[in-house]
């Protein structure tokens, strides 16, 4: 009897708690608002590991979550505008040549001056990286005054869509003294309106508030407000380990969460679901160079018909088929896409197996490569197990971000690539990774193919006045009846949040931003 009344006090006690975090809620969702006017502490669960936390390649899903938190560029983008941030503006001299004037008074988040000199030496950085990507068009910059600098152009960059928009919008501009002197992979100095106050990769990423934040505040975008003190990360990689941190209140947003729990939360006054469609397509590209086992057409189509799109969107939660090089957010997508047939929307083993046979596929080994982010990584699993159903000799290949790239710029080693790209609100922006074979210097694309019908589609999709239903069809029956890509899936935003946020503010990736954010009690 004893042992029965310890077992109940323990379940009375676990109740208690349960509900002081979650029947009631409003202990944490109420939050401590600082006399400044900010949270004291918000807490975000993050499914990725950013890795590292340099200036460049913000591609990795974790670090592009925070980047433009810690790093800020002369321009935000905004479709096909650019948004003056540390620019005040800029002046087109010629159609190459475009002069760009910074604020006099920007500093980083050590107090180091930005003048132009930092500008040029950001820019020499990146270029020298090797990650310089979508810079086809970029030719070099100077130094034309204290606080301003000139852009050289081997074409004029406000004829196509976005040109600009890693140029000038994903490039993050640093002071020189600050980079030479410290590690910016995991204590970057930024410009941005938060700064790293601590970084354990694999477990948690701290920012603060950066009161050295340089911009003031009548001046300053609403997704570079500083609206929380503190923004913890937890890096939680599991699913239901997000919804347990959820249900305990040790995070108060995640969009990485076990779906099953979906409905709970939709019925818990306490929390809030928010649904939005995703800008990110998840893709086969194959390795189309000469000589290798993707150039030919009819092998990549009988892989592409060999795996289920829907399969893939099924099984990996919070994924919709894709039915293009693009989302239906996005300004040129078209819903008639989506009841065409083709490889994107018809799964066909038989088929499959057709185009496998006249390809004169004898058993050789496809190579598969991919990130090890965990949706990725599912993704390329379904995807061997369905070629593997079907007859192929698949291998995968999984590595990290920079590994990866690394690979996939090359011309052997690979066969196909599992990548995903995201854009900032059209189809052909999103798609110039894929097709334009003028961003590695050597007139090919990724996929190691040079294409004169598709460039000449795609060059004209991508200024404003060819961008159009029509021209968009075109490019589009070329790279499907040639088989170069296979979009399998685009995200669908899932978040749910505690009831201390009370207006999420969103990036122009849709990413969420704490600091733009409203809470309650503001």
């Amino acid at each position: 009897m004893k042992k029965a009344k310890q077992y109940a006090a323990l379940i009375v006690a676990l109740v208690m708690v349960f509900t002081l975090f979650v029947g009631n809620g409003t202990a944490f969702a109420a939050g401590n608002v600082l006399d400044n006017g900010r949270l004291e502490k918000f807490t975000i669960g993050m499914a990725n590991d950013p890795q590292e936390l340099a200036p460049w390649n913000p591609n990795n899903q974790g670090k592009n979550l925070v980047w433009h938190q810690i790093y800020e560029c002369l321009f935000d983008n905004d479709g096909a505008e650019y948004v003056p941030i540390l620019a005040k503006g800029y002046t087109v001299v010629d159609p190459t040549t475009v002069d760009v004037e910074i604020y006099d008074y920007i500093q980083d988040s050590e107090g180091n001056p930005v003048t132009a000199d930092d500008v040029v030496y950001s820019y020499q950085v990146l270029v020298d990286s090797g990650y310089a990507i979508k810079y086809g068009i970029y030719d070099s910059i100077e130094k034309t005054g204290d606080y301003t600098v000139r852009f050289h152009f081997k074409e004029d960059p406000f004829v196509a869509i976005g040109s600009l928009e890693f140029i000038w919008g994903g490039t993050a501009i640093f002071t020189k003294a600050a980079y030479e002197a410290g590690n910016f992979a995991i204590a970057p100095v930024g410009t941005g309106p938060y700064k790293v106050a601590s970084y354990q990769s694999g477990s948690k990423l701290v920012l603060e508030a950066n009161e050295n934040y340089w911009q003031t505040d009548e001046l300053t975008a609403d997704t570079h407000k500083r609206t929380v003190q503190t923004v913890e990360y937890d890096i939680i990689t599991e699913a239901a380990s997000q919804t347990v941190a959820l249900n305990t209140g040790s995070i108060e947003y995640s969009n990485s969460f076990d779906m099953a729990s979906l409905a709970d939360f939709e019925a818990n006054p306490n929390y809030t679901v928010k649904q939005s469609d995703g800008n990110f397509v998840y893709s086969l590209l194959a390795n189309c160079y000469e000589g290798g086992l993707m150039a030919n057409e009819d092998l990549r189509k009988a892989v592409y018909y060999a795996i289920d799109n829907t399969m893939i969107a099924a099984a990996v939660t919070g994924y919709n088929p894709a039915y293009g090089a693009g989302t239906n957010i996005f300004a040129d997508y078209d819903p008639a896409w989506e009841t065409e047939e083709n490889y994107m929307t018809v799964y066909d083993v038989d088929l499959a197996k057709e185009y496998a046979a006249k390809a004169g596929y004898n058993g050789e080994e496809i190579t598969i490569i991919a990130m090890n982010d965990e949706d990725i990584k599912n993704m390329a699993t379904i995807c061997k197990a369905l070629l593997d159903m079907a007859g192929f000799n698949v291998t995968l290949n999984i590595g990290d971000l920079n590994s990866i790239q690394t690979i996939s710029n090359q011309n052997t080693g690979w066969d196909l690539y599992l990548m995903y790209c995201a854009s900032g609100g059209f189809c052909i922006s999103l798609s110039q990774a894929f097709f334009d074979d003028t961003i590695n210097g050597d007139d090919m694309t990724l996929g190691n193919f040079t294409d004169e019908e598709l460039r000449a589609a795609y060059n004209l999709c991508n200024t404003m006045e060819g961008n159009n239903k029509e021209n968009m069809d075109k490019l589009r029956e070329i790279w499907i009846g040639k088989g170069y890509l296979d979009p399998l899936v685009v995200n669908v935003n899932y978040s749910i949040y505690s009831n201390a946020l009370t207006e999420p503010c969103y990036d122009n990736n849709l990413n969420f931003v704490p600091g733009g954010s409203t809470y309650a009690g503001q």
